[in-house]
């Protein structure tokens, strides 16, 4: 073995598991040789084996880069997610399924928040969509529900992804246009 120490050796006579801890970041090698292990049968293994692990830091909370792994707070506008930062309508209070939702943080790094201070015009939170595979959502009803945030800041280039589904638009509706 390189780069690391074995902590715990159980299980038997076929299986095993090995709990190894690595001493640095980089690569851990396990080196098993022929004639040591046996397979199902009992019958010692003819030729050796090599497993190599990449031992890294942990990632950051926004991921590698940034959340989703996408960038960083540098890169990134916003990074609003339908399952984080989401407030009741006081801004005071988490928010649970069916609750009108008054207070979205994005998750960028960079503290933006959108809001909607008028009950007629906020979305409702959906914990569990069945439009999105059960994840969660914001249900817009009407021709007017949206939250907003006050500041934007568009970077050099503008990438914008929207998941979306229109359950009932016979008047065509616009989720998003060349303004936003």
């Amino acid at each position: 073995m390189t780069n690391a120490s074995i902590t715990d050796l159980t299980g038997g006579p076929v299986n095993y598991e090995l709990t190894i801890t690595p001493l640095v970041f980089g690569e851990v090698t396990v080196y098993i040789p022929n004639d040591v292990a046996t397979d199902e049968l009992g019958t010692l293994t003819e030729e050796s084996y090599v497993l190599s692990i990449a031992y890294n830091e942990s990632p950051e909370p926004l991921g590698i880069y940034g959340p989703g792994g996408v960038g960083n707070q540098d890169e990134l506008s916003y990074w609003f997610m339908a399952n984080e930062g989401l407030y009741n309508e006081e801004g005071d209070t988490s928010i649970a399924d069916g609750d009108l939702v008054g207070y979205w943080e994005d998750v960028s790094g960079n503290g933006a928040i959108a809001t909607q201070d008028l009950d007629a015009h906020k979305p409702f939170y959906v914990e569990n969509s069945d439009l999105f595979n059960g994840q969660p959502a914001f249900l817009l009803t009407g021709d007017s529900a949206f939250l907003r945030t006050d500041e934007v800041r568009v970077k050099e280039n503008l990438t914008a992804f929207l998941v979306a589904s229109a359950e009932n638009n016979p008047d065509g509706y616009t989720l998003w246009n060349e303004y936003g």
